[in-house]
């Protein structure tokens, strides 16, 4: 019970700080959607569309008024729940829940192949790096991964995945959500392979730097098994900068999600973003920017609190 008072506490002393936040962000994209070169009123009429049709729509889209009122016009109908696309005959909140749970499917399934592929080759490449030549040569053979997952874009990854398994091979569909579960295997790959190498990287130096430690050899000394050892005392400390990796790294998940999803024809958020973007559907993209914005502040904000409860001595 004290420790959800204290998260609890955490949360509301953080709660200005997120609000003004999301505020900042909603702020900066309508303000960059209106330096947009373009009109909406043209792609959804048309160029030879008459004025006094142009003006009329004009005048129901509100875009005839000034940035300010456009933009409280805005964060009201955010508010109310009555924000419509320029060109659904829908609420934006409808188009969110339609995309939503595909976006978070995708995202779920990479940060669960991440850290368990990530965590766990880092952990064998530190334990393999002392124990002879074959342990080395795991070391090696990870730290390669590391290095070129970290390396490899996913904008360039995604397509050769998607051309050798997909096209060339059949292996896997081309994309979409009606393929089932095979429809998830390339983009979850494509989406969690630099969060991967990148956790591994991170988990075998701070796991070998634990290692070394005084108190881990003197837990040796007092005759600790091997697996206690590590299990006990090495790898919870060992892990609690990686954590703090994986959450700055939800960021980096996030937006690649935008590109992988429309790679592989995946109809969640970064679709509906990218689609909305090319449309100048401007509540779409307002509206998505600052979904994306709440999700990497409220991540990382679960990453502090995570943070906390795996090390009592940060006062957060």
């Amino acid at each position: 019970m004290k420790v959800l008072i204290s998260l609890a506490q955490i949360f509301l002393r953080r709660l200005p700080g997120i609000l003004g936040v999301l505020l900042g962000a909603s702020l900066l994209v309508s303000a960059t959607l209106r330096l947009v070169p373009g009109d909406p009123v043209d792609l959804i009429l048309g160029e030879e569309a008459h004025e006094v049709d142009r003006q009329r729509l004009t005048r129901d889209l509100g875009l005839d008024r000034s940035f300010p009122v456009q933009y409280g016009m805005f964060l009201k109908q955010l508010v109310t729940g009555e924000l419509r696309s320029y060109r659904a005959d829908t609420t934006v909140y409808e188009m969110i829940a339609q995309a939503l749970p595909h976006t978070v499917l995708l995202a779920l399934l990479s940060v669960a192949v991440s850290l368990s592929l990530g965590i766990g080759l880092g952990i064998i490449a530190a334990l393999g790096r002392r124990r002879g030549v074959r342990g080395q040569m795991v070391d090696f053979f990870a730290l390669l991964f590391a290095y070129l997952g970290v390396a490899v874009p996913r904008i360039w990854l995604g397509p050769v995945l998607l051309l050798v398994f997909a096209v060339h091979n059949d292996l896997f569909p081309v994309g979409g959500a009606d393929a089932g579960w095979r429809g998830l295997v390339l983009p979850v790959l494509s989406l969690g392979t630099a969060m991967a190498a990148m956790l591994a990287r991170m988990t075998r130096a701070c796991l070998l730097e634990v290692l070394g430690a005084d108190y881990v050899r003197t837990a040796r000394a007092k005759g600790l098994g091997e697996r206690v050892v590590i299990g006990r005392h090495a790898l919870r400390n060992a892990l609690i900068p990686v954590i703090t990796i994986a959450g700055l790294q939800m960021g980096g998940l996030l937006a690649g999600a935008v590109v992988t999803e429309k790679i592989f024809n995946w109809p969640g958020i970064g679709t509906l973003l990218l689609d909305s973007i090319q449309k100048m559907d401007f509540p779409v993209v307002q509206a998505v920017v600052l979904l994306i914005a709440g999700i990497y502040v409220l991540v990382n904000l679960a990453v502090d609190l995570l943070y906390g409860l795996t090390d009592p001595r940060v006062r957060l």
